[in-house]
């Protein structure tokens, strides 16, 4: 479990949201610069504006949006699952266990902190291959930071990843300030970009395994794929790495095709041994509408030994 004070903390830093249809571009622009310390040609203005008319980001208190103080990792991962469920409120357990099973932090870290910008784009690489988001990315390979051996080991790739798909960039110095907190402003021009991709996500079928012990679901190529296409997405592990039989997730992204439907047969099995009999089968069926949404119908375990 998250620590319990992240429950508490995430309705008081992010506010109950409201559904708000149909806002005006005048209301959108009263909302933002009802801020004394946001105003018109400050350029995180529009990425403002459009999230505190969603209620997505608020303001820190009062009056002021206090774009140049440091944004807590709550208040991002849950502005984040607010983009992604499309959800009008904060439901905080359900945030505090999206976090661990989308893989954005580990089920004992602190989310009160203030969020790195190295810890940005770790957590926005997890959600970008997690949840199998299409964000295009340039060719282009930008050249390394000035302060490139600041960057830890462990997240050169994702900021890599934030370098092509311009989800988050360094500064005109040349520097990335890995170290460096993020800022509300930052934060918010961030999940402006972040947005749109967070709308057409594939559906993700998620079963629960240990990686550990060499068994691993695997989907059945049979699946018809004028209809949907299924991808495997990265292992999420719920326990400690070392420990054999930990509990984790493997997990699947299920893409529209074509109108239809679709049945996909899961089994699970020890990876690399062929001819034997799966442990455990799962059988789901999918609705695939006009516009490539993927809707679950039904999900059923079937006995392997029958």
């Amino acid at each position: 479990m998250l620590k319990k004070n992240v429950g508490k903390t995430l309705l008081a830093s992010v506010g109950l949201a409201c559904c708000l249809l149909g806002v005006s571009l005048v209301e959108e622009a009263q909302a933002a610069t009802a801020y004394t310390d946001v105003q018109t040609g400050d350029w995180y203005y529009q990425a403002v504006t459009e999230l505190t008319a969603e209620n997505i980001l608020l303001g820190a208190s009062g009056d002021r949006f206090s774009p140049a103080a440091a944004v807590s990792r709550e208040d991002f991962v849950t502005a984040l699952w607010m983009l992604v469920t499309g959800s009008a409120t904060v439901e905080s357990e359900a945030v505090a266990d999206w976090v661990v099973t989308t893989g954005l932090f580990a089920s004992e870290t602190d989310l009160t902190l203030p969020l790195t910008r190295e810890e940005t784009a770790q957590v926005l690489d997890a959600l970008i291959r997690n949840l199998g988001m299409n964000i295009p990315a340039t060719l282009n390979i930008p050249p390394a930071f000035t302060d490139q051996e600041k960057i830890s080991e462990s997240a050169v790739v994702a900021v890599q990843m934030m370098q092509t798909t311009r989800l988050l960039q360094g500064y005109p110095d040349g520097t990335f300030r890995p170290d460096e907190t993020l800022t509300r402003g930052e934060a918010a021009v961030v999940l402006q970009h972040v947005s749109p991709y967070c709308e057409d996500l594939p559906l993700i079928v998620s079963l629960p395994g240990n990686a550990s012990t060499g068994y691993t679901w695997q989907v059945n190529p049979s699946y018809d794929e004028k209809v949907v296409s299924v991808v495997e997405l990265p292992y999420i592990d719920l326990g400690e790495n070392d420990i054999v039989g930990a509990p984790g997730l493997c997990r699947f992204a299920v893409y529209g095709v074509g109108e239809g439907r679709a049945v996909l047969a899961f089994y699970y099995t020890r990876s690399g041994e062929e001819n034997q009999e799966p442990a455990d089968e799962t059988q789901i069926t999918v609705m695939v509408d006009g516009e490539g949404q993927v809707v679950q119908l039904s999900r059923s375990m079937t006995d392997p030994g029958k």
